[in-house]
């Protein structure tokens, strides 16, 4: 079991890997059937979970779970829920499942449901069906059978294990604004749009200044602003999606050739017609390297780099830990996107 402590907050994470783990760390709980004044609501939804807890631990999944508390003087103990994209969070959840080898991206969440005395499993693989309940709760598998409980798990684990694929926004997000942004200036000074690239470059290569002002801005425009366009429309990278295993040396690399203006129309969504047609003739593929050796000193310098931006930044974006353009993307903890400019990483993914 880990226990990781937040001083600034006052929660401590605990990451259960097997039975003796809440056995040692949960064994004055035992379900209940009502609130007491010494657990309150923690012990009561925790207690009810732990034999759902338990199976998940022993099922070979290669789960973990993950359970927030604070605690503070002078008050009683507090699960802390937070946010889970793609998934309603209420009552009764109180532990996020985890692959061992990932401990930044949550899978699932389970709990326990007073209303009914059912155990609860919320992930994205889960479509709506049972008995009758809230249409937004659609994620949403309840039952007072574990056995059925493992049986959903099971079946939708393999939809909702995250692929690079999951975190390819972020990366469309950081470099299509970038591409936007160094396009933006000529773009903007085309104010003629019938009058094409071709034609300003012949008026230019022909030393032709024109004596309509509009037209003589464009021109300007044209000399100041085109080659930083057009490099922008090229603009295609190599990128590598790098995921560390947790305590491990290891890590996942996929590769990703990161589309042109022209692949893609600049497209920021994943889930895009114009980029699951790119990934059907640029697929990932990805590898697993076991030492340090074989990870190339571009990859491991940057993902370096990435990790002391994140420590000392006082700026926290919505979608990822930190951004360095033309470097790369921390997702998460264990997570980055190196963005290979001059193409110095030389491997066969």
């Amino acid at each position: 079991m880990k226990k990781i402590k937040d001083y600034a907050t006052n929660t401590t994470r605990y990451i259960l890997e097997s039975v003796e783990d809440v056995e040692s760390e949960f064994a004055e709980l035992s379900p209940m059937t009502h609130l007491t004044d010494y657990t309150s609501t923690y012990g009561y939804y925790l207690a009810n979970t732990l034999p759902l807890i338990k199976e998940v631990l022993v099922s070979g999944l290669g789960l973990v779970v993950s359970i927030r508390i604070r605690c503070e003087d002078g008050y009683k103990p507090k699960i802390i829920i937070s946010p889970f994209d793609g998934v309603k969070t209420v009552m009764g959840t109180c532990a996020y499942l985890y692959h061992k080898e990932d401990l930044d991206t949550p899978l699932a969440s389970i709990g326990f449901n007073t209303t009914n005395e059912r155990y609860v499993l919320r992930n994205k693989g889960i479509k709506r069906g049972g008995e009758q309940r809230d249409y937004w709760d659609a994620s949403l598998k309840e039952s007072k059978s574990l056995k059925n409980i493992m049986k959903v798990l099971r079946s939708t684990l393999s939809t909702v294990t995250p692929t690079p694929h999951a975190f390819l926004e972020v990366l469309l997000s950081k470099c299509e604004a970038y591409r936007e942004k160094a396009m933006g200036a000529y773009h903007d000074g085309h104010s003629i749009t019938a009058i094409p690239h071709s034609e300003l470059e012949r008026m230019v290569d022909l030393g032709y200044e024109p004596n309509d002002p509009i037209l003589k801005s464009m021109v300007a425009n044209y000399k100041d602003n085109y080659t930083s366009y057009a490099e922008a429309k090229k603009y295609a990278p190599t990128t590598y999606h790098v995921r560390r295993v947790s305590d491990s040396d290891s890590v996942y690399i996929a590769k990703f050739q990161y589309p042109s203006w022209e692949d893609t129309a600049g497209s920021r969504y994943s889930n895009s017609y114009s980029i699951r047609n790119y990934l059907a003739s640029n697929p990932m593929g990805q590898e697993q390297l076991y030492s340090e050796d074989k990870i190339p000193e571009h990859i491991s310098g940057t993902t370096a780099v990435l990790d002391m931006q994140d420590s000392t930044s006082e700026l926290k974006l919505s979608d990822c830990h930190c951004y360095l353009q033309g470097v790369g993307i921390k997702v998460n903890g264990n997570r980055y996107w190196i963005i290979d400019e001059n193409k110095e990483v030389e491997l066969d993914v």
